[in-house]
């Protein structure tokens, strides 16, 4: 019977979510829904156990037992976090043995497995399967379907069609053919019927891990996973830009470049389509279109952020004028040749065009009439998840993995693709657009663990659509951009809050050293998102550039009061104890990385970090100085 009690007490503070009570504090906008109701009524229930528990021990003997006990589970989260288990049943089984030794070894004693229960939903440290996700009893089958795509492709075909089931895949898709479709089954109301299961993280971890491979990846053949695309600087220099995270090898910054095609010789003006450059015969149907630093002080760089000066943590952005770095990087298709000297752009420029800039046109190999529908994805991966890990408590292997390695769709080198009537669930990076043209990725459901980055509009991704999503679970950077990406449009899209974790929109800065930051892109009818968030290595900044607009938003999380919506997080205020967790962590990450350990080196950077913390503290009253030329039309 105490066994029993001490289960049931368990499984009851494992449906404790801690921060589903928020919103009884009233200091936040959220609606209450049915699943707070249910956290309440727990709670209450928990209360009175523990209530009950103490009219009936002494309370000396049920503080032993709950110490030992909670130290005892602390043991457990921590030693299942190492072994890592795939397997729900494998983890359920440790954690209900471990309860039984406590059963044995104290008895009844419901209040230590109520408080293990809760410390298994909410601990900082992170937890293995943190949700219990009911899995379907139906087998699944073993496809081999890069050979399937591969061979569809050789025999001149263009569409794979799975039929309904179950399929475990090992490794990760390519696809790498124009005009091909990867497509499942649906029921008559449009349901997919057709899942596919990744069986293992294809994390790449030894240089710029962050675009590992996907799942599915498009273009491989074009631009392999691990390597960024673009203009480089006309006088480069060689730094290696690192980073304060320990799953982070820093970059060298090589990317893959272009084809040079001509330059342009007429100023051309926002809004027009025609451009006049020295020679059209080798302008081909996709180019980059490049603007150049001309001045030291970087003077396109500045146009571009909206700013007179450039602050000096800003290290990348200050690199723009001495490398003469082409900070405007367009990707864009070519409508037509009218002449030896002319050309016809599909869409108007952005933004003038300026021979004081020394645009240049460069050719964009590309892919074209990508689609991939009517598909469930879903993962192995066992949902540990904490964002870039904890440098005391994770390896860097696992931050790799938790960051970068479960990840289900990137729509890569593809100009006119379709992602359509997708249900992805149990990835830690859902969805990235990366080097586009004109996609859309659209009824797209994202359920099951809590990752990384929801949907990213990555590098040279430009006059993509994303409309008709829905959000049941939470990441830490859940929509936006980083580098070159200019003029999407996001649309139709709901945060249900499943949790009350607040989510915002996210802007990350510059990709690499080169490019520039997100713009001219706009956001209209979003429910469920708190802010515009600037985030992403302070050497990064700012995390976006000119011309993006929200219209019709319906904000939710914040707390009451606060009327900005910009928040730059490097730049936020700390209470005293996020700022000595900071730079300790800070300091733990750069001892381990540099391989220093002394009393000196720590005393050092700890107080050196402290002093950072502080001269970057600003009041989130005035973020929007980050944010130059970013309007919100409520």
């Amino acid at each position: 019977m105490d066994i029993l009690l001490n289960i049931v007490a368990f499984i009851l503070g494992r449906c404790i979510y801690i921060n589903n009570l928020k919103p009884l504090t009233l200091r936040y906008n959220y609606k209450i829904r049915r699943q707070q109701v249910w956290t309440l009524i727990f709670t209450i229930i928990a209360i009175a156990a523990i209530i009950f528990e103490y009219s009936l021990i002494s309370i000396p003997l049920l503080l032993k037992q709950l110490v030992l006990s909670i130290l005892i589970y602390a043991l457990i989260e921590f030693i299942l976090s190492k072994l890592n288990p795939k397997s729900y049943i494998v983890c359920a089984i440790f954690r209900i043995g471990f309860e039984l030794l406590i059963s044995y070894l104290f008895g009844n004693c419901i209040t230590a497995s109520l408080i293990a229960g809760i410390i298994c939903t909410n601990s900082p440290l992170g937890v293995v399967f943190p949700k219990f996700q009911w899995h379907p009893l139906k087998r699944a089958k073993a496809l081999d379907l890069q050979a399937l795509i591969d061979k569809t492709i050789s025999e001149g075909k263009q569409v794979v069609t799975i039929p309904k089931g179950r399929y475990e895949i090992k490794g990760f898709i390519q696809i790498n053919q124009s005009n091909f479709t990867l497509q499942g089954e649906t029921d008559e109301q449009g349901e997919p019927l057709t899942e596919l299961i990744c069986t293992n993280s294809t994390v790449n971890g030894k240089c710029n891990p962050w675009i590992s491979p996907f799942f599915i990846t498009t273009g491989e053949h074009i631009q392999p996973s691990n390597i960024f695309w673009g203009l480089d600087f006309n006088k480069k220099q060689n730094i290696r830009m690192e980073s304060s995270s320990l799953s982070d090898p820093g970059s060298d910054g090589n990317i893959l470049t272009p084809s040079f095609a001509t330059t342009i010789t007429e100023d051309a003006k926002t809004g027009t389509t025609i451009l006049h450059v020295e020679d059209s015969n080798k302008v081909g149907k996709y180019i980059l279109l490049g603007m150049y630093n001309t001045t030291r002080d970087g003077n396109l760089i500045k146009d571009i952020l909206g700013v007179n000066e450039l602050r000096k943590e800003w290290i990348v952005a200050n690199r723009a004028g001495n490398e003469e770095a082409p900070s405007f990087q367009w990707l864009v298709q070519v409508k037509q040749i009218i002449d030896a000297n002319t050309i016809e752009l599909a869409v108007p420029l952005p933004r003038d065009c300026s021979i004081i800039y020394t645009p240049k046109i460069f050719n964009a190999e590309m892919l074209e009439n990508i689609v991939i529908k009517n598909l469930k994805l879903e993962s192995k991966w066992n949902g540990l998840f904490r964002h870039h890990g904890f440098p005391l408590y994770y390896s860097v292997s696992q931050s790799q993995e938790m960051d970068y390695g479960w990840n289900a769709i990137n729509m890569k080198r593809v100009v006119n693709g379709k992602i359509e009537n997708i249900i992805i669930k149990n990835f830690t990076n859902p969805l990235y657009i990366m080097d586009s043209l004109n996609c859309i990725a659209e009824h797209i459901t994202i359920k099951g663990y809590d990752g990384h980055q929801g949907i990213k509009l990555y590098s040279h991704s430009c006059n993509n659509l994303v409309k008709d999503i829905h959000f049941l679970s939470h990441f830490a950077d859940m929509m936006g951009g980083e580098g070159n990406a200019y003029c999407n449009t996001f649309e139709d899209i709901e945060y249900c809050n499943p949790s009350f974790k607040p989510v915002d929109f996210d802007f990350h800065g510059f990709t690499e050293g080169p490019m520039s930051p997100p713009a001219y892109n706009s956001f209209c009818n979003i429910k469920g998102f708190r802010y515009v968030k600037g985030a992403g290595a302070i050497s990064h900044l700012p995390s976006c550039a000119r011309g993006n607009t929200w219209r019709q938003i319906k904000w939710e999380g914040e707390k009451k009061g606060l009327s900005n919506r910009f928040i730059a997080l490097n730049y936020r205020k700390r209470s005293f104890a996020e700022k000595y967790i900071s730079a300790l962590g800070f300091t733990i990450v750069k001892m381990l990385k540099e391989k220093k350990v002394s009393v000196k080196f720590f005393s050092n950077t700890f107080t050196g970090k402290i002093k950072d913390i502080q001269a970057l503290s600003i009041p989130q009253e005035k973020h929007q100085e980050f944010f130059p030329d970013n309007f919100i039309y409520n």
